[in-house]
């Protein structure tokens, strides 16, 4: 889950990276694990939505702290 302060940030982020094929967007929020402990991550989100072998928002992302929120 998102945490709910992000999600507009979260929401953004998709929408500019659906806005702008092939380049990468950058993003950072909290995402809860099965505890429900929120933990901070950031990444990238690129439109391959035209592309057919792909056909996806990718977004990569990695923990941006070893401390939970």
């Amino acid at each position: 889950l998102i945490h709910p302060d992000d999600a507009p940030t979260v929401r953004a982020a998709l929408a500019a990276a659906e806005a702008s094929p092939g380049v990468a967007i950058s993003l950072a929020f909290r995402l809860a694990d099965a505890a429900s402990t929120w933990w901070p991550v950031a990444g990238v989100c690129v439109n391959h939505l035209g592309d057919p072998a792909i056909s996806a928002l990718v977004v990569t992302l990695h923990m941006s702290s070893h401390q939970a929120g």
